[in-house]
């Protein structure tokens, strides 16, 4: 069976690193000094993470399997202060109202390049990306979503909501969307339907999107209601455009911010435990 993993035997020092991070052990190493070697009796476990070549300082490992393509180059280990991230991290906002101006295709493409190297379950990297710009696109699928919560209403599917919903639908209907809020550009996170654990994964994915975007000076904001409609609604999910194999996982709302912050908001302490 063709290993995903090669080692450069002119390279390698034995130092053995990469058989400590191979959880599963398919990488062994048989004495201090030598060279590893591919396990047989564990070579199907593989699950494709990379750590082995990774975290070969001599870079005498290189894998090869469909998610492993090539790494550009990368900043020096703490290249990113605490401070920049503490300052990055607390100016995101929550942005719900959008400039018209629409978001250039290759300022979206250079964000999700970033985002894409998110973390996974075993490194499947399943998450996929549909972008909704076109503004009919945009405003199908905010009718439809709309529809979906109006006969959640009507039927007391989302009581958590009851509140809200009449107003968000009645506001639709008047000509103020409180839905998607106008924004030039909704992203949906989309996976195949074979595991649960996507979800997750799509959720992680957005996460680095939300902290990524104000660096490109995107404002973001994460569209619930629309996940929610697609995950009970066959027809809203259709109007996304995605693959009849694939579900949508989450969506998040982007654009230009139309206001300025000035405040840094108020959150409570961390709440943490030790044991």
């Amino acid at each position: 069976m063709e290993t995903p993993v090669l080692i450069d035997n002119d390279r390698c020092t034995g130092c053995g690193i990469c058989s400590r991070v191979c959880i599963f052990s398919v990488l062994s190493q048989d004495n201090n000094g030598t060279v590893p070697r591919i396990n047989p009796e564990q070579h199907g476990r593989c699950v494709r993470c990379g750590q082995c070549e990774t975290f070969c300082p001599s870079s005498a490992i290189s894998v090869k399997y469909p998610a492993a393509w090539p790494t550009p180059d990368q900043p020096a280990p703490g290249s990113v202060t605490p401070t920049q991230i503490r300052e990055l991290v607390q100016g995101r906002r929550t942005e719900r109202q959008f400039r018209r101006q629409p978001v250039p295709r290759e300022t979206i493409e250079s964000m999700l390049d970033i985002v894409r190297y998110a973390p996974s379950a075993v490194n499947l990297q399943p998450v996929h990306w549909q972008i909704i710009e076109k503004e009919e696109s945009r405003r199908a699928l905010t009718a439809g979503v709309v529809r979906w919560l109006d006969e959640a209403s009507r039927n007391g599917w989302y009581r958590e909501l009851d509140a809200w919903l009449p107003e968000l639908i009645r506001q639709w209907n008047e000509g103020t969307d409180l839905i998607t809020h106008g924004a030039p550009c909704i992203i949906i996170a989309h996976t195949p339907r074979t595991s649960p654990a996507f979800y997750t994964d799509a959720v992680i994915a957005l996460s680095y999107l939300d902290i990524v975007a104000p660096v490109f000076g995107i404002g973001t904001c994460w569209a619930g209601l629309v996940r929610k409609a697609c995950e009970n609604s066959p027809e809203v999910q259709k109007l996304t455009g995605i693959p009849e194999d694939h579900m949508v996982q989450h969506a998040m709302l982007a654009g230009y911010p139309a206001l300025q912050h000035h405040q840094i908001p108020r959150r409570q302490p961390a709440r943490i435990g030790w044991t």
